[in-house]
């Protein structure tokens, strides 16, 4: 199907992964609509057309069938989500995830439907693997309840293919770095933070462990893959989204001290550090790399530069 004849709808269109989406998708021609739990606001809206957001919770089966019927999709992209970190109930993780994910796809039959769906799944499923890089087939070893209920997830999406032959792709995505990135990943505070410093805030920022490794992927490039596998991947199937190299949270707070307009101190405390920590984390991304040569464009430096730039772009429009 040529990517003019489609009609994508996203839910989660305005968090980050769905406005760098959106707009993605607007300009290879695509037709987008999208799920929203809140109204979007101005900046959101100028993306894509507000009209073309529909209001609604993942979790009401009404605002699902309502939409997906006014605009009968051939492509579903599922990016909402949610990342409760209550290390001891987690409940919402399931409730979102698991849940909203068994309503959407209920909706999706209840209407009638047969779009291609991507389910966008974590490496959180991975954990602390014994294999590097890590490949699809590596064993689950989940080490948070965000990571169970991004298992379960991906368990209901294939048991919806299996069972309903609904064309169901899912995808892990490592992390993912650049602008407009949500201040509640570590790289994106810290980015913050030192916005904030230049505009004469504290200059101080305090951190817990250094050296972790992850893998991180630029967001612009992330979107990308997510084109790639919703056109060419294979209904059933999972595939890693990765950069396959991996860097220390010291190599994402030096770049980023490094491109501060103001001097910047870096303090350890002891009582960031988390109990369960993941040492290293890296993929390996042959997988879609094989469905049409995705790689990574964007390098680490730049998304880096690009994420600081954006919080320099936010803070200022609230003063």
């Amino acid at each position: 199907m040529a990517m003019q004849n489609q009609k994508a709808f996203i839910t989660g269109i305005t968090g980050c992964l769905g406005k760098h989406l959106a707009a993605y998708l607007l300009s290879q021609g695509v037709e987008v609509f999208g799920l929203q739990r809140k109204a979007p606001t101005k900046s959101e809206s100028s993306i894509i057309n507000a009209a073309n957001i529909f209001v609604g919770d993942l979790l009401d089966s009404d605002s699902l069938e309502q939409a997906l019927s006014e605009v009968r999709p051939t492509h579903i992209y599922h990016l909402a989500g949610c990342i409760d970190r209550d290390i001891h109930e987690g409940q919402l993780n399931y409730e979102v995830n698991v849940l909203g994910t068994i309503k959407l796809l209920n909706a999706v039959r209840t209407v009638g439907i047969i779009p291609r769906v991507l389910i966008t799944s974590s490496s959180a499923v991975y954990g602390a693997s014994m294999q590097l890089p890590i490949k699809e087939e590596s064993e689950l070893r989940p080490m948070t309840h965000y990571a169970v209920s991004k298992i379960s997830q991906e368990m209901v999406a294939l048991q919806y293919y299996l069972t309903y032959g609904l064309p169901i792709v899912r995808v892990r995505t490592f992390n993912v770095v650049g602008p407009d990135l949500a201040p509640s990943l570590l790289s994106s505070e810290l980015a913050r933070q030192i916005v904030q410093a230049e505009k004469g805030g504290e200059s101080t920022i305090r951190i817990g462990n250094l050296s972790p490794q992850r893998d991180y992927t630029d967001v612009r490039d992330v979107v990308r893959a997510y084109e790639a596998l919703m056109n060419y991947g294979k209904a059933g199937e999972v595939y890693n989204v990765c950069a396959m190299t991996a860097h220390s949270v010291q190599e994402c707070l030096d770049g980023l001290v490094a491109k501060s307009k103001v001097p910047i101190s870096v303090e350890i405390d002891p009582a960031r550090f988390r109990a369960a920590e993941i040492e290293i984390q890296v993929g390996d991304a042959t997988k879609i790399n094989a469905l049409n040569g995705w790689k990574p464009k964007i390098s680490f430096t730049q998304s880096l530069e690009d994420l600081l730039n954006s919080w320099r772009i936010k803070l200022q429009g609230e003063e």
